[in-house]
């Protein structure tokens, strides 16, 4: 019986992974390379977690799935709520492969809880499980008293104290008790299909990628990446010797020369109207969660200050030195009002901006004509917006329908933001553009293959896209994805 083990590499993008393999960091994953099939792979829009890996799982795009961001609006604009499974409007290929009887381990995928299919499956949590589990099926805690210590964020009060190479320890140790359960179950365990992710990655490149890149090791950083690789190779030689090994990621990552802020421009079109700052708003995920539990003795901007804070003109280099000292930390959600709000950007991961319709939202004000005005002038207008060298801050901004197909496509943003060299940023600010680096996600993740059968490649294979893996990894298993998914099979490589 065929097997499929996929190891997922949180935010590994194809620029650092080629460095790692050329700086010695990652010889199994090189001779994997070398041996089988590599490619780049084309992530959401926008590429964040949340939506990637549900279009990994589906093999559909956000359009047909339902999943956009990390969070769902509605009813009215000032409300959302953290994404789950049941969000996910589709089913996922492990649980197509676990209807049909197969054998199925999933560990620390997101959006994959609570589980719908309650036989042949066992699922560890993700940074989106609000549950209070530590696994699935809960007798599993029994079988394996190390998960007592499995974790799905690391220590964010390193972070919050800037003591990265104790961050970077405590995330080692993290994915040293996650692959320790990983390899537990890869041998005590029956399976078909078996899927683990190292979030790790993600975690250190957020602050250290611009290091990364140039194999800096000042905070011991390139530790992680040799003990993944150790990891991987040890799966692979665990593992059944008929076994086709995925290696994936689900976004790239890049480092911006800036941010840009998307509500405050917003603000000053008098498009958004904004009441205050406020910290009510649920966070995203559970990393998210434990930055604001941290920052807890946060300060709400009156609304005056808000609403004129755009005239701190040539004062704004002290402000900005002023926070960075403050012993608090300004609260960074927004309370927007809905008689002066037409359109808003919810989050930085959404890299959209929605138009508060009427029948989208309880206090709405933007109707079907009115939408029709508003959609070409903002679209135009950022077009037009350029950065301190001339240059467009934008390299394309896009109507939805543009980016997505399908049944749910309406739930999406009206009009998608892309920027090669700017972050977006939706906090309310003294400036449009702030010029620092900020490492962020990007479009371009990496694809591997090998087994029995893929054909061996010299050089790298043309890009695939994210929704192609799970109807590829369904037909290895001899099943046939659903009619309606947007993914192709990779057949070429087999």
């Amino acid at each position: 019986m065929t097997k499929v083990l996929i190891v997922g590499l949180d935010g590994m993008s194809p620029e650092l992974l080629n460095l790692l393999m050329i700086g010695g960091a990652a010889p199994f994953l090189k001779k994997l390379r070398q041996k089988g099939v590599y490619a780049t792979m084309r992530s959401t829009l926008p590429p964040v977690t949340a939506p990637a890996w549900a279009s990994f799982a589906t093999g559909k795009n956000p359009g047909k799935h339902g999943c956009f961001d990390f969070v769902r609006l509605g009813p009215s604009i000032n409300s959302m709520r953290p994404l789950s499974r049941m969000d996910i409007r589709a089913l996922t290929f492990y649980e197509i492969a676990a209807s049909h009887g197969l054998k199925c381990i999933i560990i620390n995928l997101p959006l994959s809880f609570p589980p719908l299919m309650k036989d042949n499956l066992i699922l560890l949590p993700s940074i989106t499980t609000r549950l209070k589990v530590k696994a699935y099926p809960a007798n599993l805690e029994k079988d394996l008293p190390l998960l007592n210590h499995y974790r799905v964020i690391p220590s964010v009060k390193l972070v919050t104290k800037g003591e990265f190479d104790k961050f970077v320890e405590d995330v080692r140790e993290l994915e040293s008790v996650r692959f320790d359960i990983a390899r537990y179950l890869l041998s005590s365990y029956e399976w078909d299909l078996f899927f683990l992710l190292f979030s790790g990655t993600d975690f250190l490149q957020h602050w250290l990628y611009d290091r990364l890149l140039r194999l800096e090791n000042a905070y011991g950083e390139l530790k992680l990446y040799k003990d993944i690789d150790r990891y991987v190779a040890r799966l692979f030689k665990d593992a059944p010797p008929d076994t086709y090994v995925f290696v994936v990621s689900d976004h790239g990552f890049r480092v911006c020369e800036g941010r840009f802020y998307i509500n405050e421009w917003l603000r000053r079109m008098r498009l958004l109207s904004v009441a205050q700052k406020t910290s009510s708003k649920p966070p995203p995920h559970l990393f998210a969660k434990e930055l604001r539990r941290l920052s807890s003795r946060s300060l709400t901007l009156p609304s005056f200050v808000v609403r004129n804070i755009d005239k701190l003109g040539f004062l704004m280099p002290i402000y900005r030195k002023f926070l960075s000292v403050l012993p608090i930390q300004l609260s960074t959600e927004l309370i927007y009002e809905p008689h002066g709000t037409y359109a808003l950007c919810p989050s930085s991961e959404s890299w959209g901006i929605y138009l508060c319709r009427k029948g989208r939202f309880s206090n709405g004000r933007v109707g079907q004509s009115l939408a029709r005005r508003l959609m070409p002038y903002i679209i135009g207008e950022l077009k037009g917006l350029t950065d301190r060298r001339g240059k467009p801050i934008f390299d394309a901004v896009l109507r939805r329908e543009d980016v997505y197909w399908g049944p749910l496509t309406s739930e999406g943003p009206d009009i998608l933001l892309v920027s090669r060299k700017y972050a977006i940023a939706t906090d309310i600010s003294p400036t449009l553009t702030v010029y620092e680096k900020f490492n962020e996600h990007w479009l371009d993740g990496i694809f591997m293959a090998w087994g029995p059968g893929v054909v061996s490649m010299k050089k790298e294979h043309k890009r695939i896209f994210i929704w192609d893996v799970a109807p590829t990894v369904l037909r290895l298993l001899g099943l046939e994805a659903p009619p309606d998914v947007d993914g192709k099979v990779v057949a070429d490589i087999l």
